[in-house]
């Protein structure tokens, strides 16, 4: 999670548009959460678990949430600037959060065109008006 963690620190501190922001971390999150199938299926195990795994699993969430806050920030700024469409920040944010979640635990065999559908969706869900 410390690795995934850095990657979206990195493309938040970015400077430019947020809809163009949002698009990067859209693109990264799918490739590396298709790539790290494994370890999502682990992290799924674990938040199946909470009473074995109490620790780890609070862990989770709190790494969830926090993710979820800055993608919320985001879209809300995207939105303010009219690059998304309108809506629940909030809701948007977990709604994203568990499209991409679930691509990693789901699909690990993806080929260079899913992948780019994948993205495609990420970014029609986040309300993305343009891409690129």
């Amino acid at each position: 999670m410390k690795e995934e963690s850095s990657r979206l620190r990195k493309l938040l501190s970015q400077e430019g548009a947020p809809g163009r922001i949002l698009e990067l971390i859209v693109k990264e999150q799918v490739e590396s959460h298709i790539r790290k199938g494994s370890y999502l299926r682990i992290v799924q195990i674990v938040l199946s678990q909470p009473a074995v795994f109490d620790k780890q699993s609070k862990a989770v969430f709190a790494y969830s949430s926090e993710i979820v806050t800055a993608l919320t920030r985001l879209i809300e700024q995207g939105q303010a600037a009219g690059e998304l469409l309108p809506g629940d920040p909030e809701a948007t944010g977990w709604s994203y959060f568990s499209y991409v979640s679930g691509l990693g635990m789901i699909n690990h065999d993806a080929d260079d065109n899913l992948v780019r559908e994948f993205v495609d969706r990420g970014c029609r869900i986040i309300g993305l008006l343009r891409r690129g």
